[in-house]
């Protein structure tokens, strides 16, 4: 029997024609109801919840003089999906970031549909750490896009942030003016972010 992490009701029925005797092996199995019969009996134990970030398991033994069988009950660990940083500020020349996910259970990434973002495969990319790059932003406005990592047995999303800066710059229409030798007013605009 597999048991979700929160734990909940395991039920089964013992067809039997002798009198038998219920016993666990772990504290976290506790049987419900009391067997009343010879017949069919169904027995029901109440699973404690699993906090723990590993699985467990215990036996149910029902036993009868030499007669005996054994239940496994495996439950399953507490869910655990993080990722080691949520926001990443990336200067207008790109670069690589690095997240690390830390989870006991299997994901997928899903990337935005931005052409200056990519995964990249290398040496210290593991299933568990992902290196992404971002390419050189070349416009003079910010940009920002998320990726997106889905445990696939709680359905949970965990959203990582990239915020790129714009290219600064300042522009000025000409780079040189010629004034008259009696002097004047120069004036000229700025653009600048």
């Amino acid at each position: 029997y597999i048991m979700e992490a929160i734990g909940g009701e395991l039920k089964f029925d013992v067809n039997t024609n002798v009198d038998f005797m219920v016993e666990t092996s772990v504290d976290w199995i506790v049987q419900s109801t009391e067997s009343r019969g010879l017949e069919s009996t169904p027995l029901s134990f109440t699973i404690a919840e699993n906090t723990s970030d590993d699985s467990r398991e215990g036996m149910i033994t029902i036993s009868s003089g030499d007669l005996k069988q054994i239940k496994k009950v495996v439950q399953k660990a507490k869910s655990t999906f993080s990722v080691s940083q949520s926001e990443f500020r990336v200067g207008s020349e790109g670069g690589d970031i690095h997240v690390e996910v830390s989870t006991n259970g299997e994901y997928t990434v899903t990337m935005p549909k931005v052409d200056w973002l990519k995964e990249s495969a290398g040496r210290s990319t593991s299933s568990y750490n992902h290196r992404f790059s971002i390419s050189a932003n070349a416009s003079y406005d910010a940009r920002e896009t998320e990726i997106l990592f889905t445990n696939k047995e709680t359905g949970e999303e965990l959203k990582v942030k990239i915020i790129q800066a714009q290219k600064d710059a300042i522009l000025v229409v000409k780079n040189e003016y010629i004034m008259e030798a009696i002097g004047g007013e120069l004036k000229f605009d700025v653009n600048t972010n």
